[in-house]
């Protein structure tokens, strides 16, 4: 989906904010878990550091004040960590 910003400057949402439409930030943290840890398959160690990256996420930014970008950042922090490291 593209939405034209201005006649000069297409922008693509991210993938986010296409599927949560409206839905409660709490739905949206709960669907993102579930996403992840479906992605780690019944690797039980892949699953609890999906867990513990969630969680350290989810505290990083639960003081914030303005909640309705908190899945994106939950999830961009979450994917960081577990990214592997780079070897250069």
């Amino acid at each position: 989906m593209t939405v034209e910003v201005s006649s000069a400057i297409p922008y693509t949402p991210p993938r986010a904010a296409l599927v949560s439409g409206n839905r409660p930030v709490g739905e949206q943290l709960a669907r993102l878990e579930a996403r992840l840890l479906d992605e780690a398959g019944g690797d039980e160690v892949a699953r609890r550091r999906v867990l513990t990256e969630l969680g350290a996420a989810r505290a990083r930014f639960a003081g914030a004040t303005v909640e309705r970008f908190l899945p994106i950042l939950v999830e961009r922090a979450v994917r960081l960590r577990l990214r592997p490291p780079a070897h250069g």
